[in-house]
């Protein structure tokens, strides 16, 4: 954590939608993610981070078992060239109204990741 020399408080904690790992029809969990392709807008992001967690969390090694692709997750995965990326509002409700994939995994509802806040209200 980098020390700016600013006080915070986290006022709230919410979930508001959040976010969702879509996969292909193939991929029914996430171990499956192993060798395979999974989108993200460039290493060191938000999706790149929740995807590794959440890779970790089911025993893969992260580095070695995902083939990451940067680059726009959401058109790769319309493509297919791509099997696997986090989606945020609206391209989860897009995708599934064109019955494009499905969900993997759904954070404000699946644990433990719904145990978590990926939002917050911050005031100083």
């Amino acid at each position: 954590m980098i020390d700016r020399g600013v006080a915070i408080t986290v006022l709230s904690g919410v979930h508001v939608g959040c976010i969702e790992l879509l996969a292909k029809q193939s991929i029914r969990s996430v171990s499956d993610l192993k060798g395979k392709r999974v989108g993200i807008p460039g290493f060191g992001n938000s999706s790149h981070v929740h995807i590794t967690l959440m890779a970790a969390e089911v025993g893969l090694d992260p580095s070695k078992d995902i083939d990451w692709v940067v680059g726009s997750e959401k058109q790769l995965f319309i493509d297919g060239k791509i099997d696997a990326f986090i989606g945020v509002s609206p391209d989860p409700q897009e995708l599934r109204a064109r019955q494009i994939g499905h969900v993997l995994l759904k954070t404000a509802v699946d644990r433990p990741w719904s145990q978590y806040f990926c939002c917050m209200l911050i005031g100083r």
